[in-house]
């Protein structure tokens, strides 16, 4: 079956399930570089393993414990809903015990799952947002040039017209954000030097240009259209 998540003007299909299409719109947020630094799977494949920082996503009643509408029909192999809501309680403590350092569980409120109430009661404790500021990049090592078409369909060169000068560059593609993106130093970099004298940034008709600090936070934009315009940021 194929799933389908809507961000904003991201579009994701994935024909695998939900679980790699969240993954894909969790990437869409982070910087390529701390990509490989994410991974997601189900509670059952995490048996065994460990990860220095977990978040369980869902613990709400419908998840945990999550019993199949057609359960039922196994009640000849001797299964009872008692026996199911027992191994979705030791599934869940599973999931709890693989983190070494953090745990963070998402849930909602109103549909708390019980076994979070068994442990907290209707009391469970809050995050507290204050400790987890903005990342903020306070030693940039290097800035990352991205480029892309800035409107799919419409007439103009787009990047497609330079792709292998691009590649030559050592630009690499970004399939999650369909754009175009390399990584400078920061130190002797310079925007004006930049677009002085990359030759084939006057080359492209209906572009956008970004540059970027190691956390993905744009610091400055232009479009390329016959020419460098700049774009102010709020």
């Amino acid at each position: 079956m194929s799933q389908k998540i809507d961000s904003g003007n991201h579009k994701i299909t994935s024909e695998k399930g939900t679980i790699k299409s969240f993954l894909e719109l969790l990437y869409l947020y982070l910087p390529e570089p701390w990509r490989k630094k994410v991974s997601i799977s189900t509670a059952h494949k995490y048996k065994g393993l460990e990860k220095d920082v977990v978040i369980i996503l869902d613990a709400i009643d419908s998840s945990y414990p999550l019993i199949h509408p057609d359960w039922f029909f196994t009640r000849i192999l001797g299964t009872n809903i008692n026996s199911i809501v027992e191994e979705e309680r030791r599934l869940f403590y599973v999931a709890l015990t693989r983190a070494k350092e953090s745990l963070f569980i998402i849930t909602d409120t109103k549909k708390k799952s019980d076994f979070l109430k068994s442990i907290y009661g209707n009391s469970s404790p809050q995050l507290d947002w204050s400790k987890y500021p903005p990342l903020v990049a306070e030693n940039n090592k290097f800035v990352t040039v991205r480029v892309k078409d800035k409107v799919t369909g419409s007439r103009g060169s787009g990047t497609y017209s330079i792709k292998e000068l691009l590649k030559a560059e050592g630009y690499r593609w970004d399939k999650y954000t369909k754009s175009w993106w390399r990584n400078y130093e920061t130190q002797n970099f310079s925007e004006e030097t930049f677009l002085a004298n990359t030759k084939w940034v006057y080359r492209l008709i209906n572009v956008a240009m970004n540059f970027e600090d190691e956390l993905g936070n744009i610091k400055s934009k232009y479009v390329l259209k016959n020419g460098v315009y700049p774009v102010n940021i709020d």
